[in-house]
């Protein structure tokens, strides 16, 4: 994962910052210190739906190209099982995940936790047979996140301005993202996954459940 030199944003984007995860954020309010939150992803392009159990949480069945919100678990040694494929996972307490099934297994990334009040943060997860993709604005001409491979992500905290986003890989677009509406806080998160015939692209707001 390649970290954007501050100089390639300017004006448009800030560069990206890292942090340690963190059992407060302000991701959501009175978030426990206690336990890990995780989410789940259906890329798996096919008419069922996907249902994830960790422990004691069950996950709402997801269609094709649905995202759950994250949901405190219990940090332990759990194994995911989803439409043939089994993964293990060991959530620590503060942490965020994002678990994703797709059609050739279940990868688990670790999220960064956004703890600036002030901005906006951006992921970009390629769950696709894409070599690589880039996060940049819809002319082009700005990168935002660039270079993720497949089940990998990216991370940044930008300015929340209006601004128009498109997903490109190998200099050309693959999906349009639109204008998401940063707002000072907010946590979105872009996909890209293999749809029947070409890349599936989409974001969806962050959203935490504290109990």
């Amino acid at each position: 994962m390649r970290l954007l030199p501050v100089h390639t944003v300017i004006l448009v984007m800030s560069a990206a910052v890292f942090v340690h995860a963190e059992s407060r954020s302000v991701y959501g309010p009175q978030v426990p210190g206690d336990v890990a939150f995780v989410r789940v992803v259906n890329a798996i392009a096919v008419k069922n739906p996907v249902q994830v159990d960790l422990g004691a949480t069950r996950y709402d069945k997801l269609g094709f190209a649905e995202v759950s919100p994250y949901r405190p678990v219990v940090p332990g040694i759990y194994q995911i099982r989803a439409a043939g494929h089994e993964q293990e996972i060991i959530p620590r307490i503060g942490c965020y995940y994002t678990i994703v099934c797709a059609p050739k297994g279940i990868h688990v990334l670790e999220d960064v936790t956004h703890t600036d009040p002030a901005r906006a943060q951006l992921f970009l997860y390629n769950v696709s047979s894409l070599r690589r993709v880039d996060l940049k604005t819809a002319d082009g001409k700005t990168s935002v996140i660039s270079g993720i491979p497949p089940h990998q992500s990216g991370q940044v905290v930008v300015n929340a301005i209006a601004v128009d986003l498109a997903v490109f890989s190998d200099g050309a677009q693959v999906g349009e993202v639109g204008n998401l509406r940063l707002e000072r806080g907010s946590s979105f998160s872009v996909f890209v996954l293999d749809g029947e015939a070409s890349a599936t692209v989409f974001a969806v707001r962050v959203r935490v459940l504290v109990k």
